[in-house]
């Protein structure tokens, strides 16, 4: 799993590591709740039965709880991890992990028509996750995104227009989860120059999904 993803990305940036971070950080927390998953008990009880070592272990996390998707609407909507290889319109290649969220109308994947040729692309939002993410945190994100804790409308993240009309901006998030984490922390999280869009049907390469549901 990732055999494919560019590696000079992951010399700056341990996409590995920062997978198994969070779904250790998201199930550790669903424990703390007292919500045990099937999945989770039964990946335990592997490791502790086979004595795996903590490496064996991330590597069976990787294979367990990662799999390869189809760029679609069904599966690139708010809360979604991903990880993906993806060449820009410059022809450089990077591997990226990001948390999907919605925006510009959509809950994660949107069609824009590009002003100069005319054409529709089919766009992803989402924020970057890179070294400087807080991985606790961001699990904390995406167990309220996954439970569906708050309003739909509040899983979308805020466009403003700037004073010149040009495109719309991401500035700032536009939900707080059940008091747990505040606007200020979010915005630390999420700051808005991690802010992405990409194009799926032009450069989007091999992709994986962090599959929490599994």
């Amino acid at each position: 799993m990732f055999g494919n993803l560019t590696q000079k990305t992951l010399k700056k940036f341990d996409i590995r590591g920062a997978v198994t971070g969070i779904i250790r950080n998201f199930f550790g927390q669903r424990e703390d709740e007292g919500k045990i998953d099937d999945i989770w008990r039964s990946f335990k009880k592997r490791s502790r039965e086979a004595n795996l070592s903590t490496k064996k272990q991330n590597r069976d996390l990787i294979r367990t709880f990662t799999k390869d998707i189809q760029k679609s609407y069904s599966q690139l909507t708010a809360g979604a991890l991903v990880v993906f290889n993806y060449t820009s319109l410059k022809g450089v290649n990077k591997a990226y992990m990001c948390v999907v969220v919605g925006a510009f109308g959509g809950n994660g994947v949107y069609n824009n028509k590009n002003k100069k040729t005319l054409r529709t692309n089919t766009l992803m939002s989402c924020f970057l996750i890179n070294e400087s993410t807080n991985l606790n945190t961001l699990a904390t994100v995406v167990n309220v995104l996954l439970e569906e804790k708050i309003d739909e409308r509040w899983k979308k993240y805020k466009p403003l227009t700037n004073d010149n009309e040009q495109d719309n901006i991401v500035e700032q998030q536009a939900f707080q989860i059940n008091n747990q984490i505040d606007e200020g922390g979010m915005r630390a999280l999420f700051p808005t120059t991690e802010f992405r869009t990409f194009l799926l049907n032009i450069g989007m390469k091999t992709m994986y999904k962090v599959d929490l549901n599994a």
